[in-house]
């Protein structure tokens, strides 16, 4: 009895964070999409989809595995005063000056006593010039504020929806309450996520059997247009984007041995694969309910939904088409049409809205929390460079520095929730554009051009000599650059779709 409790607490202690990080990277990485992505394919269909999503979780991995060994290189620099530059000029490797013995025990010992040390802003510090350290933190803050406020979006439509009130009434209590209460109960929160990713996808389990269910009923017939991949392929790479500058906050909790860092990398693919997975099967549920457009709606709901005359007018409100032209989370026309022709499947479309609630408002708090931890590090290297290193000295290990690191802090977070509450309360059609061209362009600038730009100057500066434990190899090198080709090639694409 005594070794099983041992057994079991050696278990708890050695891998439970690996649980927390995979139902931190599932609850965040969605960043609105359970309600968007149906809308997204309203013309393209589901294979489009699902090659979307296999060449993105290819590209999406290579591109972390290169940002978690920035991560790695970056524990060290920090935390054993390096300076990975003072090779410049050299040509070979037998000129590049000695680095000092380093205990990496120490420097996790150290990691510990100052969890928030390696964010993105310190990373982006040490691997980027000077103006691509603003961009970065520039780019990483609007990409958490995009997923803020469509997660305020698309929760506050899946409640008001099932509530029958305007979803402008909901979003002031559900931004302010998501903002402020994970960050005074962080640790309850953070310990108890893999207990409410299990309720969540046991729920997200329920609602696609019974939409499939529903959806032999009521029997629409997707299909499938190639000539439109560009939709779905450009909101997946936002829906699967930025796992790199979620890492920081995550990795705090591993130790630089091979076999942490390796299940930690397994873990996030995982929750991948799994997004994927969900994501397909829930879209695949949603279209066997919901027409893809006007023209796909069946002749005999045209009385019931007004629409017999006129497929382009506004009160054809049931289609997926519609509700991508709105901005409005697919539940809402699945829930007008089992209300209307299907009463009995009605508790599938209201717990399919109650499941995307719970799903967005654990998206949010997972990215609330992430951006506290952003803006801290934003804070922390702005206040380095505005009064230099003889303040830093003098505030060191006092009560008054910690105090003033908190107000800034505390002021930074209230003034970046405050902008998403007037973009979400003033702008609420912002839900579908905010993810698929917003969020993707400035995703697609830190994967196809800033994170590149880190690789290159950790390889050709000291970090490459840096004995970290899982560093990257000639393939995933090669793989990087392929991925590097294609963030491009899809910020090219946003931009273009954009403008046109």
């Amino acid at each position: 009895m005594v070794k099983s409790h041992g057994r079991l607490r050696h278990f708890f202690d050695e891998y439970y964070k690996y649980f927390i990080i995979y139902g931190y990277y599932m609850s965040e990485n969605v960043v609105g999409s359970p309600g968007a992505i149906p809308d997204v394919i309203a013309h393209s269909g589901i294979p489009p989809l699902i090659v979307s999503f296999a060449i993105n979780a290819i590209m999406q991995g290579s591109l972390l595995f290169a940002f978690m060994t920035l991560i790695q290189q970056a524990r060290i620099i920090l935390f054993a005063n390096i300076d990975i530059y003072q090779s410049k000029g050299k040509n070979n490797d037998e000129e590049l000056p000695m680095l000092p013995p380093i205990s990496l025990q120490e420097i996790d010992e150290k990691n510990e006593e100052d969890q928030s040390a390696v964010n993105c802003s310190s990373i982006g510090g040490i691997f980027l010039p000077t103006i691509g350290q603003y961009m970065f933190s520039i780019l990483v803050v609007f990409i958490l504020m995009g997923a803020l406020v469509a997660d305020t979006l698309g929760a506050s439509q899946s409640l008001a929806s099932v509530m029958k009130i305007k979803p402008i009434y909901v979003v002031p209590f559900f931004l302010w309450l998501s903002a402020i209460l994970p960050i005074i109960f962080v640790r309850f929160f953070y310990l108890s996520l893999p207990i409410l990713i299990l309720i969540k996808y046991i729920l997200v389990i329920t609602i696609i059997i019974g939409a499939l269910c529903a959806g032999n009923k009521i029997n629409i017939e997707p299909h499938t247009d190639w000539k439109y991949i560009g939709s779905p392929m450009l909101f997946i790479t936002c829906t699967l984007g930025a796992f790199e500058i979620l890492s920081p906050f995550v990795f705090v909790h591993i130790k630089l041995t091979k076999k942490e860092v390796t299940l930690f990398f397994l873990t996030v693919v995982a929750a991948i694969v799994s997004v994927c997975f969900f994501q397909s099967l829930w879209a695949y549920a949603v279209l066997r309910i919901v027409p893809q457009t006007c023209q796909d709606v069946p002749h005999s709901w045209d009385s019931q939904f007004s629409i017999a005359d006129n497929l382009t007018h506004p009160n054809c409100n049931i289609s997926l088409a519609w509700a991508h032209r709105e901005g409005v989370v697919c539940a809402i026309p699945m829930l007008r049409i089992v209300r209307a022709y299907y009463p009995e499947y009605d508790w599938i479309a209201v717990l399919s809205a109650i499941t995307l609630f719970l799903m967005m408002t654990l998206s949010y708090i997972c990215n609330t929390l992430t951006m506290a931890n952003v803006i801290a590090g934003i804070i922390m290297s702005s206040r380095e460079k505005l009064w230099g290193k003889i303040q830093d000295k003098h505030d060191e290990n006092t009560t008054q520095s910690y105090i003033r690191k908190d107000i800034y802090s505390i002021t930074g977070y209230l003034i970046i929730t405050t902008l998403i509450f007037l973009a979400a309360f003033f702008n609420p059609r912002a839900f579908i554009v905010i993810l698929q061209y917003g969020m993707t362009t400035a995703n697609n600038i830190i994967g196809g051009i800033l994170v590149p730009i880190m690789v290159i100057r950790s390889y050709f500066s000291l970090a490459r000599h840096l004995a970290i434990p899982v560093p990257m190899n000639i393939a995933s090198y090669i793989l990087f650059g392929i991925s590097t080709l294609f963030f491009l090639s899809q910020l090219i694409y946003a931009i273009v779709a954009l403008a046109s």
